[in-house]
This record gives C-alpha cells, sequence and structure tokens, in this order.
C-alpha cells in the first residue's frame, strides 16, 4: 500500500483511540516534510497542511519523543485516513481501490465465506466514515501506528464474525468449563467439582468477558476460528512470535482473573483453589473453542 515502510510494525487494535494528549514540540518543519510526502503518496488526494499537522499532533503517543513517534508513524496512511474522514471524494476512492481489495485478502485469510462481502463492507464503510450520536467517524480512530490496511483489515474480521455469530441461535448455555457429572479417581477432587462447579463456570466466563477486545479476538481467531499462528500473523502483520505472545498473554489474563474471582467469592484454601485452577487449566482450550466459535 503507498506510504507504508518496509518494517513489520505491530498493529494496533481497531478500538484503541487516539491519545488524549501528546507532545506539543513537534517541529513545524518535520510537519511540513511529512505532509509533503504523503501528499505525494496520494495523488488527488488533498488535505490542507494545517488540518494533517494537527491530525498529526493529536495521535504521537505522550510517553515517545516527537522525532522517535513521527519515524514509527504511517503518515501517508494517517494522511488517507484523515481525508476520508473529512469526505473528501477522491480520498474515499483511493480507500476502495488501496484497502478494500486487502480487506477481502484478510477475510478469505481467516475463512469467512465470499457471501458476506457485500454485507461487511457496507457495514464497515458505515462504521468508519459515517458519524452517529454525537460520535465522529470512527476512522479518526486509526492512530498511524501500523498500517491502515491492517487496522481496517482486523475491524472488517471483527464484523464478519459477529454477522456469523448472530445467524446462530443464542439461546444455549455458555460452555461448563467444569462438569460435575464428570467423576473420576480422586474423591477430594469430584467433591470440588460438584460443589463449586457453578462458581467455576461463571467466573471463568466472567474473566472471558473482562478481557480486551483484542485478547477477546485473538483468542476467539486462534481457538474459535482454528486459525494458525502464521493466518493471525498474516492478519496483524506481524511475526508469528508476537501472536503466540499475543495469545499467551491473554490465556494468562485469563487464567489470572478466574483466579482472582475465586478467590474473592469462594472461602477456599490454597490447595483447594490449586486444584480448581488445575481443572481450569485442564478445560480451557476446548471451552474457548466451544464458546468463542458461536
Amino acid at each position: 500500500m503507498a506510504g507504508s515502510s518496509g518494517k513489520r510494525p505491530q498493529a494496533p487494535d481497531p478500538s484503541t483511540t487516539a491519545p488524549a494528549t501528546a507532545p506539543a514540540d513537534v517541529a513545524a518543519r518535520d510537519l511540513e516534510t511529512l505532509h509533503a510526502a504523503a501528499a505525494a503518496a496520494w495523488p488527488g488526494v488533498t488535505l490542507a497542511p494545517a488540518a494533517f499537522a494537527t491530525h498529526v499532533r493529536e495521535r504521537l503517543p505522550a510517553a515517545a519523543s516527537p522525532a522517535e513517534a513521527l519515524a514509527a508513524m504511517h503518515a501517508s496512511d494517517l494522511y488517507l485516513a484523515c481525508a476520508c474522514a473529512g469526505g473528501d471524494a477522491p480520498a474515499l476512492a483511493a480507500f476502495e481501490r488501496a484497502v478494500i481489495p486487502q480487506v477481502k485478502a484478510a477475510l478469505r485469510r481467516v475463512g469467512i465465506p465470499d457471501a458476506l462481502d457485500d454485507e461487511v463492507l457496507q457495514q464497515l464503510r458505515v462504521k468508519l466514515f459515517t458519524a452517529a450520536a454525537a460520535r465522529p467517524p470512527r476512522i479518526l480512530d486509526y492512530s498511524g501506528r501500523g498500517p491502515l490496511v491492517a487496522w481496517v483489515g482486523i475491524s472488517a474480521v471483527r464484523l464478519a464474525l459477529n454477522l456469523i455469530r448472530a445467524e446462530r441461535p443464542n439461546d444455549a448455555a455458555p460452555p461448563a468449563l467444569v462438569e460435575p457429572e464428570t467423576l473420576g479417581p480422586d474423591p477430594e477432587l469430584d467433591y470440588l467439582k460438584t460443589r463449586y462447579a457453578a462458581e467455576v463456570n461463571a467466573a471463568f466466563h466472567g474473566a472471558l468477558r473482562s478481557l480486551s477486545s483484542r485478547a477477546r479476538n485473538l483468542l476467539r481467531l486462534h481457538y474459535g476460528r482454528g486459525l494458525s499462528m502464521d493466518q493471525i500473523a498474516g492478519l496483524y502483520h506481524v511475526h508469528r512470535l508476537t501472536v503466540l505472545r499475543w495469545i499467551d498473554g491473554a490465556r494468562e489474563a485469563l487464567r489470572r482473573e478466574t483466579r482472582r474471582a475465586l478467590s474473592r467469592e469462594l472461602r477456599l484454601r490454597p490447595e483447594e483453589l490449586e486444584s480448581l485452577m488445575v481443572l481450569v487449566e485442564s478445560r480451557v482450550e476446548v471451552v474457548l473453542g466451544d464458546a468463542l466459535s458461536r
């Protein structure tokens, strides 16, 4: 895509909005240079230098130095997104040419049926470019910290998965992590399963709901849709080891929040709590596959 560097940066999550504060000491000449390069990447797309400068400043992370932040920013992608948010017709046409084909490819990579393309893309356009209920167009949430095609592609996959889930019956109970009727050779463990099955299941599903949007999406893609690490890496435009680290982090957060809920709700001895957590670990992949494929 025009304006993308040769690096493989980590793509931001679509639900992450731009920071409210930004460094004030960005040199005007640096912004002018950035504007000239971005404008050259999108011939015919017009965005005033002052508007672009303001847009960039608002999306610079406060923790980084301005020079480092500008160097890492996908400025030409940010330029296009800003022009699209303003309703610039050439910008919207450029978005259709440069981004939409890659979004369709992202949908294919995760196994979304071709028949859903029209509905997904129409919902995507409305979501990105239409203001609603005093909220500006969501394309303005794009911060330039990763390729625009990756950011939009992830949003499109989420929309597609929501459409697929909406077509399925929603009255089934969530899959049980602990099934009290499944007894084993350990009487004490069987007692814990029978006595606390409901609490463990509630704690686990509550923990799953508490995860970040990106963490749930990663778990859904891997366990619910059966995508490999390489497939998810291609969707996010990152290395497979990055995806592995993200998923391990999501699993650990799920375990931590489940344990915290059980500690808060139940009066258990440490060894009893550990036994319940062993049960959680032994069934977590099966239950995630069931819960997140719905």
